[in-house]
């Protein structure tokens, strides 16, 4: 965390210079998702506008201006250019139907003042539409789109909606996996996940903190006044028979002993980056598992389980609930240099026989491949790997 903490306070002070382009520096734009998901389904509440409300009540005091766009299957504007003295979240906003996130996305990219703003987006982050109901077929659009985004210097913070009952939805758990992809590889990139209001106002706060940085017009140099050139008295020369007196040198002042207030800040930022780099250190020797694993009870029911939650190895059994198969294999999170992104995931045998992956019996630890079939006896749970997949069909930066 505080590694995390120390990267997100670099990263504010980067992006607190304005473009050159942006002399009145950036603007806000607030995208909010109106779609069935977020009114019909999952945020009854309204935690993304309880988010918004909190966002735009901090920046209260901060100069700059802000747009407002609901997005759905459109891009619809709720609040257009107003000073983020007066702003106000709308009383009302629209249903939209699908979630065009990649269209809402690009369309807001196509705005005149788009490389001058500073963009917050509040959504479950699953993208569906009438032509493409399911979420994976918008994975690879949807990460071209944020990348074209990031680099034309857009910074992005995403509140990610995820009220209880949410997190059982798969195509949640697919896109979730994909947002913390994106925002690993890019730091100008924050995700915030909102489970309740009081998550919605904490990140609302966060967020706030360091807009009113990235929105602040950039400080113009204070011209540094020329010297006036002055002309040097020349000393009178000694006449013959005088003895030339100079003055004494002024005494070097004696340095004082202790704690000198001009070196506190650089040493007492040197030992909190040191702290940050030890505990960040110490989290990657037990890194998190990546991926998923899917599989269908013995009523034929298909359930997901994220393994992001554990760290360094967990039960194969106990990962997947069943008790039967606890002790037979494990999974371990490891770090290859040879890998895309670093992490990988091994297939552990704990019992000679019953494990098998992609029908070969495994008797030594196994690297695991997206979608690779593991065979637990007569049950079968398959791997599915997001990062390797999305690194296989994703365009360099």
């Amino acid at each position: 965390m505080l590694a995390r903490a120390l990267l997100v306070m670099m990263m504010a002070v980067l992006m607190a210079v304005s473009p050159p382009g942006c002399p009145e520096g950036r603007r806000l734009l607030v995208l909010v998702d109106q779609s069935g998901s977020m009114i019909r389904d999952f945020d009854r509440e309204g935690l993304r506008w309880t988010f918004v409300e909190t966002l735009l009540a901090e920046l209260r005091e901060a100069p700059g201006r802000v747009s407002i766009f609901a997005f759905g299957d459109r891009l619809e504007p709720l609040v257009e250019d107003v000073p983020l003295s007066v702003a106000q979240a709308p009383k009302k906003a629209p249903y939209l139907g699908g979630t065009d996130l990649v269209g809402a996305l690009q369309a807001a990219a196509a705005r005149p003042d788009a490389a001058c703003s500073v963009w917050v987006l509040a959504t479950d982050g699953v993208p569906q539409t009438a032509s493409k109901p399911d979420p994976r077929d918008h994975q690879v659009p949807l990460q071209k789109a944020v990348r074209e985004i990031r680099t034309r210097g857009i910074p992005v913070a995403v509140a990610l909606i995820a009220p209880p009952g949410i997190e059982d939805w798969k195509h949640f758990q697919q896109m979730r996996e994909l947002w913390e992809m994106l925002a690993d590889e890019d730091p100008g990139l924050q995700l915030f996940e909102i489970r309740n209001a009081e998550d919605a106002a904490a990140a609302a706060r966060e967020v706030a903190g360091e807009l009113a940085n990235w929105i602040a017009p950039p400080l113009a140099p204070s011209p540094t006044p020329s010297p006036t050139p002055t002309a040097t008295p020349r000393p009178p020369e000694p006449m013959v028979g005088e003895v030339e007196v100079r003055p004494a040198p002024p005494p070097t002042p004696q340095r004082r002993s202790g704690w000198d207030p001009r070196t506190a800040a650089p040493i007492v930022v040197g030992i909190v980056a040191g702290v940050a780099l030890a505990l960040h250190l110490r989290s990657r020797l037990r890194p998190r598992l990546i991926g998923e694993l899917v599989w269908r009870t013995r009523e034929g029911l298909e359930r997901r389980r994220d393994l992001s939650r554990y760290r360094g190895a967990v039960d194969l059994g106990k990962a997947i609930g069943e008790r039967s198969l606890e002790g037979v294999a494990r999974l371990e999170a490891r770090t290859d240099p040879k890998a895309a992104r670093g992490r990988t995931v091994y297939l552990i045998p704990l019992r000679d026989g019953r494990v098998r992956c992609g029908g070969v019996p495994v008797r030594e630890p196994v690297r695991l491949h997206d979608r690779d079939e593991i065979d637990l006896g007569d049950f079968r749970v398959r791997f599915e790997n997001l990062f390797e997949r999305m690194g296989r069909s994703a365009w360099p930066m």
